[in-house]
């Protein structure tokens, strides 16, 4: 038998179940929904993913000028398995090298590396998490036409994870008694355990106005959004367990324990706008701005404004267009836009400081103390990497709308790009991010689609 029969089922069983209620009068409207799902994966090995999801969804009217949202939702989850998995790069070993012996024991497999024994025997791996979260907005309507909204969305993350890898022993099929080596090299037991949590917030101040003046379709949205985000991480482990059955930190060996922490923050604000004009759905013209904060950048080199615009013609509305079955609508558009990027870690233009102990001397008698020292080299004015789009394009539906296709031609340049060079090694400290990159994309597409309904006879 090969290892991936014997490490893998021919089948495995799932199930979903949903709960819907839904109630509420002119005034008052309620969805609330549950689910629990349940998976099983391919392993032989025993794997197991549960999951509860709640959700409460409430709207309520006061009045034709106050409205109101609050929506809370709920996920706990469980995911129980082996410490080690397989996947699509896993090098396995061929079916001459035997992975069990007819006694049930391991065998070395080749060289030792059984990983059929590795997942079977090696231990588990489990990892319980919550989240809960919610959304209360608010909708004042002062006059016709116009929406302004406040929303506030706090989301809440904790988990907690056990990972208790056990010693594996292989055998020699002639000497059942004696170990005679240790599985991929799993020569000791070991628990490690972590505590990871987050939380972030979203506010928003939202202005809507939307109106029609004849021919002339106007919407103008105005806002302000400011983001948090805050997270921490506690992790411990225990090395050379005496007894395999115990995966307790208290029980591992104490010359052999190790415990790290962490936390991280990162904050965004932004002000946006966008204003929609369209006449006769004839002529369509969009401008968008964003003026955008972040906290990844030191404060002169914070902001960044992204403006973009795009404009449409719809051809087939004019009247020197002839009405047509085989073209039922043409559109040509084009837009110009801008976008940034600082997704590159919370502390970019910063000296990180980190944390240690250390083994120094006190005359000839070694103590362990804390050291602390500069590992990550900074560049202070990074900002902002931009990219600028420019698109044309056209939009054509053919046959009653069978037959649709979209055509685009574009080109993207990116420039200030955000990217870690590398620095003499004698500096001893790691690469920082710089603004030191350009790139040129030039590309076409096109997307063609049917749409014919089938009608079967009654």
């Amino acid at each position: 038998m090969s290892y991936i029969d014997a490490m893998l089922k021919k089948s495995s069983f799932s199930q979903s179940h949903k709960l819907n209620i839904t109630a509420g009068n002119k005034n008052v409207k309620s969805v609330i929904s549950a689910q629990y799902d349940r998976n099983q994966r391919l392993y032989k090995a025993d794997y197991d993913y549960d999951r509860v999801m709640v959700r409460a969804n409430n709207d309520i009217t006061f009045n034709k000028y106050l409205k109101a949202s609050f929506d809370v939702n709920a996920t706990y989850s469980v995911a129980d398995g082996p410490a080690w998995t397989f996947g699509p790069s896993t090098k396995l070993g061929a079916p001459i090298y035997a992975y069990e012996w007819s006694n049930g024991q391991l065998a070395p497999g080749k060289s030792g590396e059984n990983y059929y024994g590795l997942m079977m025997e090696g231990g588990f791996d489990k990892t319980t998490a919550f989240a809960v979260g919610g959304k209360i907005q608010l909708d004042i309507m002062p006059i016709d036409g116009l929406k302004i909204s406040g929303v506030f969305s706090p989301q809440l993350y904790s988990a907690r994870s056990k990972r208790f890898e056990t010693k594996t022993p292989y055998y020699n099929e002639d000497d059942p008694e004696i170990v005679a080596g240790y599985v991929a090299s799993r020569h000791k037991t070991s628990l490690t355990e972590g505590r990871p949590n987050h939380h972030n917030t979203t506010a928003q101040v939202l202005a809507n106005y939307m109106k029609q003046f004849g021919d002339h379709d106007l919407n103008v949205l105005a806002g302000f959004e400011n983001y948090y985000y805050y997270g921490e991480s506690l992790s411990a482990s225990r090395d050379y367990y005496t007894l395999d059955s115990y995966p307790y930190l208290s029980t591992g060996n104490e010359n052999y324990q190790y415990n790290n922490g962490s936390a991280y923050e990162n904050a965004t604000r932004s002000w946006f706008g966008r204003v929609m004009y369209n006449y006769k759905n004839r002529y369509y013209l969009q401008v968008n701005g964003r003026y955008d904060g972040s906290s990844r950048f030191a404060k002169e080199n914070r902001w960044g404004f992204f403006p973009s615009v795009s404009a449409g013609w719809a051809l087939t509305e004019e009247s020197f267009m002839p009405k047509s079955e085989i073209l039922t609508y043409l559109k040509l558009r084009g837009s110009y836009g801008t976008l940034g990027n600082e997704r590159i870690g919370d502390y970019p233009y910063q000296s990180i400081i980190g944390f240690s102990n250390s083994l120094m001397y006190q005359g000839s008698t070694p103590v362990m103390a804390q050291s602390a020292g500069v590992y990550s080299f900074a560049i202070y004015d990074i900002s902002w990497e931009k990219t600028r789009s420019y698109d044309i394009g056209l939009d054509a539906y053919f046959f009653n709308n069978r037959l649709n296709l979209a055509a685009d031609v574009y080109r993207k340049d990116t420039e200030d790009m955000l990217l870690q060079l590398e620095i003499p090694k004698y500096v001893g400290l790691s690469n920082p991010y710089q603004n030191a990159g350009k790139m040129h994309t030039n590309g076409m597409e096109l997307d063609p689609a049917g749409n014919r309904q089938l009608q079967g006879a009654p």
